[in-house]
């Protein structure tokens, strides 16, 4: 969530300022190191590593073509450097959203206070140079400067993710494509040109079909805040677009996005039976979704409701599932290469 701003607000110069200064309880309190540490860790929202660990890995597996390539000194610091991209996402989005967190995510609004939004806002800053550090890197050690503008591009678009002036958090609809282009997109078109070599078709549509699908789980996890984020003016793909076609379009995504991925294999090295426990777990996760949807029908929001936040706590687990079983077609693409 994030704060909301009434359109006779000052301009985004003091909405800006508004979320990197602190306010009344927020300019932190005296904690031990070891507990500092570990609530700037929590900010970075960890428990979505296992994703964007998977990620990571199919998306070098699919696109690979030998051992070198994937321990090279490139590939490691793009790997950190990614890593730490997403992790900038989530600690902006707490240091944006406290002041409505305050309500149903309390625990990184008080982790925020408890630090100090002076504290979190350096985290931020210093995230940032470094993954500008690594982008200079990157394009000197393998000639190909455009990362210089595809990496900062990415990264600001990981930023407006929860802050203006875009606020794709907030864009209804738009929410998905910028999601799925920051998230997923960005970090795919990083991988692909690091090696020596055009980017190849099929590895790319391969990784753009694990962003489908992965991303086509994010509605589980958007859609427990609706009440929240509808009282607070906060409008989210599935406040836009409700949530029964929410679901549904979730679910499309993933099918879609599985199509793709199995076509990409079978184009770089045939149908291999990977394939089918691909496709078991696929089918596991749109279960998943589809309990969801008909466990709504037919009931109004707030009796709906019960049932998407106890659907949301397995939110975790799905979407590093959907990631992972990317990774096992991946590993036969490299295998076979």
């Amino acid at each position: 969530m994030s704060t909301t701003v009434s359109g006779g607000e000052a301009s985004l110069r003091a909405q800006l300022r508004r979320i990197f200064t602190a306010g009344p309880g927020e300019e932190g309190r005296p904690l031990p190191l070891r507990t500092k540490i570990n609530y700037a860790l929590w900010l970075t929202r960890p428990e979505i590593a296992p994703m964007s660990g998977a990620v990571m890995v199919a998306d070098v597996l699919f696109s690979a073509h030998t051992g070198a390539e994937i321990w090279s000194a490139p590939m490691i610091v793009a790997a950190v450097m990614l890593a730490a991209a997403i992790q900038l996402l989530h600690v902006a989005n707490c240091l944006a959203d406290r002041w409505v967190d305050v309500e149903y995510k309390s625990k990184f609004s008080r982790m925020v206070r408890d630090l100090g939004v002076r504290f979190v806002a350096w985290q931020i800053y210093l995230t940032t140079a470094g993954i500008g550090v690594a982008a200079v890197y990157l394009a000197v050690a393998t000639g190909h400067y455009d990362l210089l503008l595809i990496i900062p591009v990415g990264t600001l678009l990981l930023l407006e993710y929860s802050l203006p002036p875009w606020h794709f958090k907030a864009a209804g609809f738009w929410q998905i494509p910028w999601t799925y282009i920051m998230t997923m997109v960005f970090p795919g078109i990083v991988v692909l040109r690091l090696y020596d070599r055009p980017i190849e078709i099929p590895a790319l549509i391969a990784i753009l079909g694990l962003g489908l699908t992965t991303t086509g789980v994010f509605v589980a996890n958007t859609a427990e805040d609706i009440p929240e984020d509808t009282e607070h003016g906060f409008r989210t793909s599935v406040v836009a677009l409700g949530l029964r076609a929410s679901l549904f379009e979730s679910m499309t995504r993933v099918t879609v996005g599985a199509a793709l991925v199995a076509g990409s294999v079978v184009a770089m090295v045939g149908f291999t039976w990977t394939l089918i426990v691909y496709a078991v777990l696929v089918l596991i996760v749109i279960g998943y979704l589809a309990r969801t949807q008909f466990g709504i029908w037919g009931k109004p929001l707030e009796d709906a409701m019960p049932l998407v936040r106890s659907q949301a706590k397995l939110f975790v687990c799905m979407v590093a599932l959907v990631a992972w079983a990317a990774v096992v077609p991946a590993a036969a693409v490299f295998c076979q290469r």
